[in-house]
């Protein structure tokens, strides 16, 4: 009798735990998962922190004007890209939302939002590189400044808001 009641609650265990699995990864697959959640910061385009920034890094018109360049010529592909992932998303959703889910094609899946998730950062990153190459190594190491900072700001509003 004890060996079946421990059984018992071990299977209730076991089955809160994978209802609170599948919940979790329902909700961060979910449409709006695509764009993060409520209130999460969302990285500005590299070039926008520039234009911010022009004064600060010494940046002048004609520098900017390269920059926004580089910046416009790679934003329909960012853009494509954006879209397939949150595509990809939407169908781990919507394959999650079933009342029983494929496990084969969920993994599929997943591998599937991973490619395009990763297609997305490598031309992010490959942008930012071609830009960093229109400054100078002065400008490149105020720029480090400036991202610390702005990482540092960002971490004291989310310490801010847990407490």
């Amino acid at each position: 009798m004890f060996q079946l009641l421990i059984c018992s609650r071990a299977r209730g265990v076991r089955a809160r735990g994978s209802l609170v699995a599948l919940a979790t990864l329902l909700a961060l697959s979910s449409p709006a998962a695509a764009e993060g959640p409520p209130g999460h910061w969302k990285r500005p385009p590299f070039d926008a922190v520039l234009e911010r920034e022009a004064g600060r890094l010494g940046l002048d018109e004609a520098a900017l004007a390269r920059i926004r360049a580089v910046a416009d010529a790679a934003r329909p592909e960012i853009e494509q890209l954006e879209s397939a992932l949150r595509g990809e998303r939407q169908a781990l959703h919507e394959l999650l939302s079933k009342d029983t889910p494929d496990r084969d094609a969920a993994m599929l899946q997943i591998e599937r939002v991973g490619a395009a998730d990763a297609a997305l950062e490598k031309r992010r990153i490959t942008t930012m590189l071609e830009i960093r190459q229109l400054l100078t190594p002065t400008q490149r190491a105020e720029l480090v400044k400036v991202f610390r900072e702005r990482k540092a700001e960002r971490e004291q509003r989310q310490r801010g808001e847990r407490y």
